[in-house]
């Protein structure tokens, strides 16, 4: 089969299967197997060998003949951050956190503020967020509507996630691009990837501002013709307090940053920032964070909980990052296949220039923002959109003069925006009934906001990708959003 077409119909069909059976994982490993038959139709009694070699190359470089460390550290990571999250829960420090809070908000707008910065300050995990500014949420239901809640946990819950790699989103797309930079070049990259991913700093300033400014859209006007919910109670017996949360998350943060440092002057022997980022080992200094933060808690907790439950809490909680481990490794498999095998980027590239001349190069930001925005829509998958756009942006930035860093933000940004945006997202559907609020409410209401905030977005991708100027490309999309946000309230 001619390679341009193979190259093409293979991530088509995976997004297709993905779309059709919303099972991310089994649709990827589809993708695998079908691949491989159609990469060895003439001789199938390799298949067996190929898919195996796709699949462990995940763990084991074969080409230096060394596990590959990172990725290991990588899925600890994820395992023990889903501990910790579950122990925050299972001793009392969120339900501290709930009864502090009630105690501090008389009106909407503090109210809407307390939900809004505890999404930031809870930033370990999308799910997490949600479900512990839902509670808050539900406590002080009387200040304000459900589905305004639920607009501020889902805005909140992912776009911080992103932007900090200490979090279960952050270590993911570091793992995502592990498959493509060199140790030494990849949290320099990620950085820059971060400043550039329009969509979630404009999320988080539309959903701050739609708060301060008392901003409804039609949608979400109608909502407060409905009654609020009543407050929630919470258990008598325990002690109203923020630093029972904010504690094991401060030591998480400092122990990270601390190992960033420490590794990174010890390997470039500098002080120099970038020296010391571009030298340092971001996975195994999350590894060590969430390590230390985890045996620090149960140490702290250690006369209130029992063996028992610390294990019971250990072993939900890695049970829940579970199906992201998954996603992960068939993520990878498919990234290679589609970088390696398939060669798609650099078939993609030919397409384009044969469409395009050099000076129309500038909208491919914007085109990878919308191409990325609609995967993600149509399968409800932020990640899943993630797995199979990153290795293809990146392949095609490669292929033409649009920063690596550009295009990972074009991607990261549109999957954002197609997981706010879609009504079958986990988060979607998380935010919503952590809030009390319906499905198709939250979706109505939420879509406006989320829709304004992708259009000032894209109009920031053609302005970098056109000028080059990131700087000139944030204000310009923060301007116009702010403008915009300024007339309606």
């Amino acid at each position: 089969m001619n390679g341009a077409i193979l190259s093409f119909i293979i991530p088509v069909m995976i997004l297709a299967l993905i779309i059709l059976t919303r099972r991310v994982v089994l649709a990827m490993v589809l993708g695998i197997v079908i691949g491989g038959i159609l990469l060895h139709w003439g001789d199938l009694f390799v298949l067996p060998s190929y898919l195996w070699h796709k699949l462990a190359s995940v763990f084991y470089a074969f080409e230096s003949a060394k596990f590959k460390t990172n990725i290991i550290y990588l899925f600890l990571f994820l395992l023990l951050l889903g501990g910790f999250s579950q122990l925050l829960l299972i001793n009392g420090a969120t339900q501290s956190f709930e009864i502090w809070a009630r105690q501090r908000v008389g009106t909407q707008k503090r109210a809407e503020l307390l939900v809004f910065f505890t999404g930031v300050i809870v930033f370990l995990n999308g799910y997490f967020s949600a479900i512990v500014s839902g509670g808050i949420a539900k406590s002080l239901s009387k200040y304000s509507s459900p589905q305004r809640m639920a607009y501020i946990i889902d805005s909140t819950a992912v776009p911080i996630c992103v932007l900090i790699p200490i979090s279960s989103w952050g270590a993911y797309i570091l793992g995502l691009l592990g498959q493509h930079f060199p140790n030494d070049v990849l949290f320099v990259e990620f950085s820059c990837a971060i400043m550039q991913s329009f969509y979630a700093w404009l999320a988080i300033t539309a959903v701050f501002l739609a708060i301060v400014w008392r901003i409804d859209f039609k949608a979400m006007k109608k909502t407060y013709h409905s009654t609020f919910l009543a407050s929630v109670d919470t258990p008598s017996d325990i002690n109203a307090s923020f630093w029972l949360i904010l504690s094991p998350i401060l030591t998480l943060i400092g122990t990270t940053l601390f190992m960033i440092i420490g590794l990174g002057v010890y390997h470039s022997h500098s002080w120099n920032v970038w020296k010391i980022l571009s030298s340092t080992d971001m996975i195994f200094s999350l590894f060590c964070g969430v390590l230390v933060a985890l045996l620090v808690l149960i140490f702290k907790d250690r006369s209130r909980l029992s063996v028992s439950k610390i294990y019971s809490a250990l072993l939900t909680g890695s049970k829940g990052m579970l199906p992201l481990l998954l996603v992960l490794i068939c993520a990878w498999a498919v990234g290679a296949m589609i970088k390696e095998d398939l060669k798609s980027g650099m078939y993609l590239s030919e397409f384009f220039h044969s469409f395009f001349a050099s000076k129309y190069w500038g909208i491919l930001p914007a085109g990878l923002f919308i191409i990325s925005s609609l995967v993600a829509f149509s399968t409800g998958s932020g990640g899943g959109s993630l797995a199979i756009m990153i290795p293809l942006g990146l392949d095609l930035a490669m292929q033409t003069h649009i920063s690596p860093s550009l295009a990972l933000a074009s991607v990261i940004s549109g999957a954002i925006y197609g997981d706010h945006a879609s009504p079958i997202s986990d988060t979607t559907i998380i935010s919503a009934s952590s809030a009390n609020c319906s499905l198709q409410s939250h979706f109505i209401t939420q879509l406006p906001y989320a829709t304004l905030v992708a259009f000032c977005s894209l109009v920031g991708f053609m302005i970098e990708g056109l000028s080059g100027n990131t700087s000139l490309a944030f204000v310009g999309s923060l301007a116009l959003l702010i403008g915009i946000l300024w007339i309606k309230r």
